[in-house]
């Protein structure tokens, strides 16, 4: 059961994904994200007029990442105290 929901989970993301890509295609032209390649969903939030938004868009994107570098960081510590508890990492 675990994996047919991952599976739908996967293909519902797929698609949503593709979605907001065609429409963000449409609204603005390819060649105008090349200078935001690396923030898009910002270049269609600007050209439309709506900066408000893209300022609450990139306050996410920040705390987003930010919260995956402490779990990944509680993480690897885990992995390194089971590592260092089972004899499998070098005494320093």
């Amino acid at each position: 059961m675990g994996s047919l929901a991952s599976q739908a989970s996967l293909v519902v993301s797929t698609i949503l994904y593709c979605c907001m890509t065609l429409t963000m295609t449409e609204v603005v032209r390819y060649p105008i994200f090349r200078k935001y390649i690396n923030a898009p969903v910002l270049a269609v939030l600007t050209k439309t007029g709506q900066s408000w938004l893209s300022i609450i868009v990139s306050i996410g994107a920040i705390l987003g990442m930010t919260t995956v570098i402490l779990v990944l960081l509680y993480g690897q510590s885990r992995i390194g105290y089971s590592m260092s508890r089972d004899g499998l990492r070098f005494l320093a």
